[in-house]
Formats: structure tokens, sequence, C-alpha cells
């Protein structure tokens, strides 16, 4: 039985499933006969198992981890480190509610007390006389 009939192999005749195991560490005692089979072939199949094999470790070497990742899961955990609480709010965000709701409350008190102190003075009154700089002017006080 020659190599063909045993693995599937592109139009490259490249090995590409024994090619990964073997960079992945993966391999049964049969594929490593038939990948040793085909390395043994010719001097152009151990030389591209190289050059395959270099670029797995300088680029690819992550990609199971990639390949193996689960969105949701990773959302799940993402959510977890930020310190999502039952209620839908995070932590983080409801201390910046927190904080504006502080904030509103401080300008409605700041509001209220500059209104009462404007209207409380010109009740009693008070009232405020000016001249301009060449000018002047006689004012009755009500005390006399």
């Amino acid at each position: 039985m020659n190599m063909d009939e045993r693995t599937p192999y592109d139009d490259a005749g490249l090995p590409w499933d024994l090619i990964l195991s073997a960079m992945q560490g993966e391999l049964t005692k049969e594929q490593e006969v038939q990948l040793n089979e085909w390395l043994e072939a010719s001097a152009a199949n151990q030389e591209t198992y190289e050059r395959v094999a270099r670029l797995y470790r300088e680029e690819l070497a992550d990609y199971p981890l990639y390949a193996a990742a689960r969105e949701d899961e990773a959302w799940a955990k993402v959510q977890r480190r930020m310190g999502k609480g039952r209620s839908g709010v995070s932590k983080g965000r409801a201390r910046v509610l927190t904080l504006k709701s502080w904030a509103a409350a401080a300008a409605v008190v700041i509001l209220v007390v500059g209104g009462g102190l404007w209207y409380f003075s010109t009740k009693n009154g008070a009232v405020a006389y000016a001249t301009t700089a060449d000018q002047q002017r006689s004012v009755s006080l009500p005390d006399g």
C-alpha cells in the first residue's frame, strides 16, 4: 500500500494531518511511521517539513489555544473579573452612578441655597443702590 492510500494529501502531496499532529506532539505510532516514510522519500519533503516546523514554532505555536477558545466563556470570565453583580450592573459602573448621584444632589443644594439667599435678600426690603463713576446720589435709608 502506498502512502497516498493511507493518509489524505492535498494537491502538493503534503500530509498536513501528519505534519500538524507532529507539530502539536500528538502523533500515534502509526502516524509517526507514516510521517517518517514521507520524510525519507525525498530531500524536498524533509526541507518542506523543516520550513513548516520553523513557521509553526515562530508563528503558529499558539494556534491550538485560539482554536479551542470559546467566546461566551471568555466574556463570562471577563465579566466575573470586572465584578459584575447579580443586578447586572458592574461595581465600577455602580461607583460612577453613585458619584453622579452625589454631584447632582450637591448641585441641587447649591441652587436651592443660592436661590433662597437671593429671594430673602430682596424680600426684606434690601435694595441695592448704584451710581456711575461721575454721579452722586442722596438716598434716605429706612432707619432715618
